[in-house]
């Protein structure tokens, strides 16, 4: 995308899914708060995904670097 801090959902998606392409896709960890610019399946996946509970159980899917993601808060 050329900006600072911003990528593309399917970067993003790739890293999450561990595509060896995207494993060390920059992706900084350092914010409380993120921001989706979306309406369809991937933004809401990613939403679910960014606000999910790290640890093990329902988030399993969830390959090593993207385990890592600390929970975002929200409502």
């Amino acid at each position: 995308m050329g900006l600072a801090g911003t990528g593309t959902a399917t970067e993003l998606v790739a890293w999450i899914n561990g595509h060896p392409e995207f494993v060390d896709f920059p992706v900084d960890l350092g914010h409380e708060r993120v921001v989706i610019i979306g309406n369809g399946n991937v933004a809401l996946d990613l939403a679910r995904v960014l606000t999910a509970d790290p640890g093990p159980g329902p988030n399993r899917h969830r390959r090593s670097c993207a385990a890592g993601v600390p929970r975002l808060g929200g409502p």
